[in-house]
């Protein structure tokens, strides 16, 4: 009958699922009159429709129906008019809205349901309104990729939207919020970060609103971070941290006190007096709600890096219950960023300490977490560790080697520069180990350059001791070694000062193993 194909047009704005208070509202009928038409006419008789359930929203049942095939709302859809069809996505968007808004913490779809009726209606700041907030309920259940979908469709709007300080206010929100999706998706500095974080510093300089302008210095300070730019980021640092005192907000206290980049610039001691404050007493629900606005627990992240630091330094004891600290805080606060960033780091501590047991465990189940939540760059980083525990535990290939070097550039590729002068030494040493001394000492170089380039110091004296190995392996394969042998003795004496420089302990122990005498030629790789 018409009065049923008018009901059946409207339901097919909503979707294939539509409400029958929703098609009562917009075509202003009876509710009861359209669920008997929609039951009876167009359900048993015709089968183009069918009942789904009833759903309790903020005490009311809504009923629920079903297109039988996708191809019928389609069509209805199609014959409705351009005009006609902003009409009617806005009067559902306000039935869908009136309907849940007190209830949308309920019905996480909601959010892009309404996001979407309110972008077709024409009505730009609603939809940003609700991109916004299904880009924030994405990010909640860790759905990174839907994360960003969501929020870069909230920016394309907002373009649309007139100039305002409330707008910009806005705007500089979705700008920082892309920054977790994109370092869970794509490395600590990609292209795309780069981008929000610059537009997002452009905004910073027009809002007079130090909590709002404390998570964007502790981001930029992150992105500053990836791209082992320390002077930078320690510089922004420590400019939000007085901010975060200033305005006394516990949350923003707890973000602003993590600081990491003097431990990469081998300042171990002061290194470890700040991440013993950031991993102290940490309360498990407030470290949650961190990693859920910005993909990082505080406390997680600094354990495990107080936990190489005191290794480092000489407690290798102390060091070991930090870390396990870390992934039992990580497990509690049960995000896969927080358990990525444990794993990860245990990883490191583990292959520093010889533990290539530990160091395949830990990147088994690194690998495991970042495949199943997308998390692209300790992905990468998994990989890289199977193949060097494989590589050092005794069975040495060129795929293994392929593979590794496939893993570091990768990351490289990200934008990402943090942690790669510490990647090029262990590469140089899994190379030494498969007999490719010439490509190892190539990678060592390069890693010692990108020190003294970025001032990530915190692997030099490592390097140079991998060095010197690799130069003493040289040696063994050469009828006259003595040339070098004096070239590693100069290495491992470099290692010594720098270690001595830095406090590093554990490394001068490892130092005082090393013997100097060259390998028979044709004698296997140690």
């Amino acid at each position: 009958s018409p009065v049923c194909r008018e009901l059946l047009s409207a339901a097919s704005v909503e979707g294939e699922e539509f409400t029958a208070e929703v098609v009562a509202e917009v075509l202003q009928r009876d509710v009861r009159q359209v669920c008997e038409l929609l039951s009876q006419e167009a359900g048993k008789q015709y089968r183009l429709v069918s009942a789904r359930a009833l759903r309790r929203v903020g005490g009311q049942n809504l009923a629920l129906y079903r297109f039988h095939h996708a191809l019928f709302q389609t069509y209805l859809y199609q014959e409705l008019d351009v005009v006609e069809r902003a009409r009617l996505h806005g009067l559902v968007a306000r039935k869908l809205e009136e309907l849940h808004g007190e209830n949308l913490d309920q019905f996480p779809e909601m959010p892009h349901t309404l996001a979407r009726h309110f972008e077709a209606a024409g009505l730009a700041e609603k939809s940003v309104q609700y991109y916004t907030g299904a880009g924030k309920n994405a990010l909640r259940l860790s759905a990174n990729q839907e994360a960003l979908d969501h929020l870069y469709s909230a920016l394309r709007l907002l373009q649309a939207v007139p100039a305002t300080p409330e707008r910009d206010r806005q705007e500089l929100d979705l700008q920082l919020s892309l920054g977790p999706p994109l370092t869970a998706t794509k490395g600590w500095a990609p292209p795309e970060m780069a981008a929000a974080y610059a537009r997002a510093q452009e905004l910073c300089e027009t809002i007079d609103d130090h909590v709002q302008l404390i998570p964007a210095l502790w981001l930029l300070a992150t992105y500053r971070l990836g791209r082992s730019e320390h002077a930078e980021s320690i510089r922004l640092s420590e400019q939000l941290f007085r901010l975060a005192q200033q305005a006394g907000d516990p949350d923003l206290l707890i973000l602003a006190g993590l600081q990491v980049s003097p431990f990469y610039q081998g300042r171990f001691a002061e290194a470890r007096r700040l991440l013993e404050r950031a991993g102290a007493a940490p309360d498990v629900a407030q470290q949650r709600s961190l990693a859920l606005q910005y993909g990082v627990a505080p406390a997680v992240v600094g354990l495990a890096y107080l936990a190489e630091c005191l290794w480092w330094l000489g407690f290798s004891d102390e060091s070991g219950r930090r870390m396990q600290e870390a992934r039992e805080l990580a497990k509690q606060v049960q995000h896969p960023m927080a358990v990525s960033y444990a794993l990860g780091r245990s990883c490191w501590l583990a292959a520093l300490q010889d533990e290539l047991e530990d160091v395949r465990a830990f990147a088994t189940a690194l690998g495991r977490v970042s495949r199943e939540f997308g998390l692209g760059s300790f992905a990468l980083a998994a990989g890289f560790w199977e193949h060097w525990a494989a590589n050092q535990g005794g069975a040495p290939t060129a795929d293994g080697l392929g593979q590794m070097h496939q893993a570091m550039e990768a990351y490289r590729a990200t934008g990402t520069v943090l942690n790669r002068t510490g990647f090029l030494a262990l590469f140089g040493q899994a190379c030494g180990a498969a007999g490719q001394i010439e490509r190892g000492l190539a990678a060592v170089d390069e890693s010692l350059a990108l020190a003294e380039q970025t001032g990530e110091l915190w692997f030099q004296a490592e390097a140079w001791r991998v060095k010197g190995e690799l130069l003493r392996l040289q040696a063994g394969s050469q009828a006259k070694p003595e040339s070098s042998l004096r070239e590693a003795e100069a290495c491992l004496e470099m290692a010594r000062q720098v270690a001595m420089q830095q406090g590093a302990e554990s490394l001068l122990h490892k130092l005082n193993r090393v013997e100097f005498r060259p390998k028979p030629a044709g004698s296997p790789s140690q």
